[in-house]
């Protein structure tokens, strides 16, 4: 059986990617406001108290983050059981991005 020639290894070139428009401030402490309103409302809602000698992941704490251009909804998880690596958790569990041709602050979860 004929073994199979590798074309030569050889440098090309890779034009860096244009940099992404950032988040105008303004877009940015309207959309934290808004996401803060529901955060509010879902504490009440989502974060009790644990049952007594619970073993499994639990939420203790909603916030909200910004991370470059997203906007992520945050849920910190405490991990009761003996085996667990670390205490707490923080998962991020909504990414709210810019719809495209969007001028004003319309924001979308991809």
């Amino acid at each position: 059986m004929a073994k199979r020639k590798l074309p030569p290894k050889m440098w090309i070139y890779a034009p860096r990617a244009a940099p992404k428009a950032s988040v105008p401030e303004a877009v940015k402490t309207e959309v934290s406001q808004q996401g803060q309103r529901l955060i509010d409302e879902w504490k009440p809602q989502y974060i009790k108290a644990p049952p007594e000698d619970y073993q499994f992941n639990y939420i203790v704490d909603l916030f909200t983050k910004w991370h470059r251009n997203y906007f992520y909804f945050v849920a910190k998880y405490e991990c009761p059981g003996p085996t667990a690596r670390s205490r707490t958790i923080a998962r991020r569990s909504v990414r709210v991005t810019k719809l495209r041709g969007s001028a004003s602050a319309g924001y979308s979860s991809p």
